[in-house]
């Protein structure tokens, strides 16, 4: 990408900046209304990168994707019975005399797709995973990112024949949620919900954050945690008494639902009467951005891994090398590297703190005072400055992405 005019406004971000906040002061994200947040340039480039992981980790897991519409038939909602579960958080809008729900989870449209597909008996298991917008109608909306009205979310569904196929889907679903947050560089850990969901047993994973989204009692004598509406007076694992309480923000969950909503709506094969049995993940996907961004900064923005950076390099040109640069950076385009070129009509100090603030890996700086052909290389993460050639710059990106692919 190449930015000659357009760049939203940056700032220095606070010693003590959130996630969120330091999104806000990189220009990556903006707050148009409460709960209501538009991602800028930067901000839809990681957030496509983060899904393109996770589009990956998901069909190496054997999901494939479906995308459905943003509309469902709230006729579903009132089949399954959570219509009267959730007053007031469904969004709806009526076209004609219809009524409809705007995307706020899938549970339902799956279910409601599998059975007007015809499949047998034999075609189970069945595993497909949505990546998309949804809209729910918070009423406290908070913390950024971490609970918006409007947010991507990744859902993640394996219908099967028995129990037994399901708790194995359910796991292989766990392994896609550590791939994911483990990809992202997250520490995540898995607490059980208390009491569980809807009656069935869920897994809820959060991350310790400053945010402070939840607060997670972790017993201090096994090392469990709990998600909890009221305090948790002894652990369920070992009747210990004393928990340490821990700030974190929620990032996704595992549900292992069996039949109970496949039951109600008859979702079940076409030579069955025997309903399918669910297992079911979701994913904040946005959420991601934000606690990323908490986990990967130091005092002056952003610090991108190589495989997470929305741009591996982030180039700076005098005005009077403006030209070679733009050589440079087709050049390197062509070599497969992302590259932001950055042309604006500001001072070279002011662009180079900018660099510092988006968090690409590497910086290339092409000086007014510097030769033709040489250029500055400074490694973000490590500091490390030097000069180098072109020949050794594309060796150099080179063997950085063959390190990424790896």
């Amino acid at each position: 990408m190449i930015y000659e005019h357009a760049f939203f406004p940056t700032k220095k971000p606070d010693a003590a900046s959130d996630g969120f906040s330091l999104l806000e002061a990189s220009g990556f994200v903006k707050v148009i209304s409460p709960g209501c947040i538009a991602l800028l340039p930067f901000g839809a480039a990681l957030l496509h990168k983060v899904s393109e992981a996770v589009r990956t980790i998901a069909a190496d897991h054997g999901f494939s994707e479906v995308s459905l519409p943003l509309l469902q038939k709230y006729d579903l909602w009132e089949e399954s019975g959570r219509a009267a579960k959730y007053p007031g958080l469904l969004c709806e809008t009526v076209i004609g005399d219809k009524r409809f729900v705007i995307n706020p989870t899938q549970e339902e449209a799956v279910l409601d797709l599998f059975r007007q597909s015809s499949f047998l008996a034999k075609d189970l298991p069945i595993r497909v995973f949505h990546l998309g917008e949804r809209v729910r109608n918070e009423i406290r909306p908070a913390h950024g990112l971490i609970r918006s009205r409007s947010f991507t979310l990744v859902d993640l569904y394996a219908l099967t024949h028995s129990a037994e196929e399901s708790e194995l889907a359910a796991r292989d679903l766990e392994s896609v949620m550590d791939e994911v947050t483990k990809w992202a560089g997250l520490s995540a850990r898995r607490g059980m919900y208390f009491p569980s969901t809807m009656g069935v047993p869920t897994y809820s994973y959060w991350i310790p954050s400053v945010t402070k989204q939840c607060i997670v009692p972790v017993c201090r004598n096994c090392g469990a945690s709990y998600r909890v509406r009221e305090e948790l007076k002894t652990c369920p694992s070992c009747d210990h008494t004393e928990f340490d309480l821990v700030d974190g923000a929620e990032i996704g969950d595992v549900m292992r639902s069996g039949n109970n909503l496949s039951s109600v709506m008859q979702a079940t094969p076409a030579n069955s009467d025997v309903p399918v049995h669910v297992a079911m993940m979701g994913l904040g996907v946005s959420r991601l951005l934000q606690l990323i961004a908490e986990n990967h900064h130091d005092d002056k923005g952003l610090m991108f891994p190589y495989h997470i950076a929305p741009y591996l390099v982030h180039m700076v040109a005098g005005d009077a090398r403006a030209h070679e640069a733009r050589k440079l950076y087709y050049a390197l385009k062509r070599a497969g590297h992302s590259v932001l070129l950055d042309l604006r009509k500001q001072s070279l100090g002011r662009r180079l703190v900018d660099t510092d603030l988006l968090g690409a890996p590497f910086r290339v700086v092409l000086g007014n005072k510097t030769a033709a052909g040489l250029y500055e290389v400074r490694n973000r993460l490590t500091g490390e400055s030097q000069e180098t050639t072109d020949e050794y710059l594309h060796t150099f990106l080179m063997e950085v992405k063959h390190e990424i692919e790896e």
